[in-house]
């Protein structure tokens, strides 16, 4: 270090020491890690915020030296974004070459992510199945995967299946975005081992054929899966009869807020019955609608150790116009605002008579956590309070400060 230079520096610190500096100069928490939140649009939490480019931290500190960049390849590798079939077919040419990539990819990467829209060219240029399912099998240390695909694709859902199988031993988290059929039994064997899943809308999952009298009859178990996000009302099918010991947190977005089917004999009432006694955090966003939103009530007394619920506006207004809809025991409610529910000129109204209208039917509740946007009058702020008469339920922000009722903005 006599001369000063930045090199200089490398050979008298240790690299484990080095791979820690690398590892806070490349942290990035992505929405998908914070499971208990499923207020925003599916959208927007399934897919890799901070994707690696050449723009990345990971990207410059690999061309400082060699030193840097043998330290720097790990976390250049740990997150794949891949939105094209020409992206997919050049990263499996890279794999296939004499090189050290197809090693350090394995020992590497650990968060895949495949999203691609243009229903046209997937169906005309069909060996992008082929090599999906190639650089799937290359991944072995997958702890996060999301795969997205439009609802036409012609596709075959068991070679992704096979691949997974290999590749998918240790994963965590797992978005499900193929529409097409696969057979159920191999789905739940492929990932044992899941966390927190994330099913996209219309997931087909084709039953398990009947077992023979002299088998024996294996019991379908997802034991640590803690979390499952699902749209619309059909994600229910793949847990019927499966146990899941672990389960505690359920969002269900619909973004479109077209009605959701909750009458008692679909899939969704009948995973409420038997899943519904382990659920701590509920999210129903979008599924309380016109026709079918009667049936919300029954389907929400299954949870009956439910502590958080998060509704949208449009949903809360439906649920508390039925006298019959009551909650006891929960604790924390969350409001989304992303439909318009309430007239401009009712607002004041409606936002003063809330909290009488949520003790009414969530008796236990102590805290309103708002997720819509907020208007602060700096004046307004520092004089009049607006938390009496809020029937002791603490008002929050999405980030837990306190905040007042009359600063609720509405769509």
């Amino acid at each position: 270090m006599a001369n000063g230079s930045p090199s200089s520096a490398c050979p008298t610190i240790p690299s484990e020491i080095w791979r820690h500096i690398f590892a806070l100069a490349c942290e990035a928490v992505e929405p998908m890690d914070n499971h208990r939140d499923g207020y925003e649009p599916f959208n927007e939490r399934f897919h890799l915020n901070y994707p690696t480019t050449s723009e990345s931290t990971q990207y410059t500190l690999m061309f400082v030296s060699k030193h840097f960049n043998a330290l720097a390849t790990e976390f250049f590798l740990q997150r794949v974004t891949i939105c094209g079939t020409k992206q997919l077919s050049l990263l499996l040419k890279c794999l296939r070459q004499p090189t050290n990539l197809a090693r350090n990819f394995a020992r590497w990467t650990r968060r895949f992510d495949f999203n691609y829209q243009i229903i046209g060219v997937l169906n005309r240029e069909r060996s992008w199945m082929y090599s999906l399912a190639l650089v799937l099998r290359a991944c072995r240390n997958l702890t996060h995967l999301i795969i997205e695909l439009p609802k036409s694709v012609l596709m075959s859902g068991e070679s992704i299946l096979d691949a997974c199988l290999e590749s998918c031993r240790v994963l965590e988290v797992l978005h499900w975005g193929l529409r097409c059929p696969v057979p159920r039994n191999e789905f739940i064997t492929t990932f044992q081992n899941i966390r927190t899943m994330r099913l996209a809308t219309l997931n087909q999952f084709t039953a398990t054929p009947p077992i023979a009298p002299s088998q024996p009859h294996l019991v379908e178990e997802f034991p640590f899966l803690h979390t499952v996000e699902g749209g619309r009302d059909d994600f229910a099918n793949l847990f019927e009869s499966v146990s899941l010991p672990s389960l505690s947190t359920i969002h269900i977005r619909n973004d479109n807020f077209q009605d959701v089917h909750l009458a008692s004999n679909t899939g969704m009432h009948a995973f409420a019955v038997r899943h519904g006694e382990r659920i701590k955090t509920l999210t129903m966003v979008g599924v309380v609608g016109a026709y079918y939103g009667p049936a919300a009530v029954p389907f929400l007394r299954q949870f009956t150790t439910l502590q958080e619920l998060v509704v949208d506006v449009a949903d809360l207004l439906r649920l508390t116009s039925y006298e019959n809809f009551i909650h006891p025991h929960l604790v924390r409610l969350g409001l989304t605002n992303h439909r318009q529910a309430v007239p401009w000129k009712t607002r004041d109204d409606f936002r003063a008579a809330l909290p009488a209208r949520l003790k009414a039917h969530f008796p236990a509740l102590k805290v309103l956590r708002w997720f819509g946007g907020l208007f602060i009058i700096p004046s307004y702020s520092e004089g009049q309070d607006d938390r009496e008469g809020m029937h002791g339920i603490r008002i929050e922000s999405e980030i837990g400060e306190q905040i007042k009722l009359s600063w609720f903005t509405m769509r």
